[in-house]
């Protein structure tokens, strides 16, 4: 009976009846529900206190001199760089597979050098599903790739009237 039961789940994955692949991220560390876009939604749902934002499929970001805010604040920059960052840790499967390699350099992004303010808020709040042109540098050479972003659910801090301000308490 037990040997049974384990063909038939075999068999029905082996002719694509069921989409391991959420279940696999989110085993593995790499996703947690919702977080990410799953085929044929069109947004991410996204839970209170969290917003859609747009994920490239990459994790790594090497910057000198950037500033780096902690926070995801509505039309402010997640980082802003000094100097062009190197991006690495790009996903299998992700958006940049295929379209940017590891240790390309960040140049600009729809043409804004990365550097700017605007380039970076852009960065910071991609739209899902509305493509963006990055322009890097591989092996010296400024290459432009094209991006179409996917879904994921970020934690946002929330819109504070002026003056007031968030505190936090450090213990000794």
């Amino acid at each position: 009976m037990r040997q049974g039961f384990l063909f038939l789940i075999l068999f029905v994955i082996a002719i694509g009846g069921i989409n391991l692949k959420p279940a696999v991220a989110a085993r593995s560390g790499l996703a947690a529900p919702g977080l990410f876009q799953e085929p044929g939604r069109t947004k991410a749902e996204c839970p209170a206190g969290q917003a859609a934002s747009g994920d490239l499929g990459y994790s790594g970001t090497e910057c000198h001199g950037c500033v780096i805010s902690g926070k995801h604040e509505r039309g402010k920059p997640d980082i802003e760089f000094d100097a062009e960052p190197i991006i690495s840790g790009i996903r299998k499967d992700g958006p940049a597979d295929g379209k940017l390699e590891e240790q390309d350099v960040l140049v600009a992004i729809d043409g804004q050098p990365i550097t700017t303010r605007p380039a970076a808020i852009q960065l910071s709040w991609l739209e899902p599903d509305k493509p963006v042109r990055l322009t890097v540098r591989r092996n010296g050479v400024p290459t432009d790739v094209e991006i179409v972003p996917v879904a994921r659910c970020r934690k946002v801090t929330p819109d504070l009237p002026p003056g007031i301000y968030i505190r936090r308490r450090v213990s000794p």
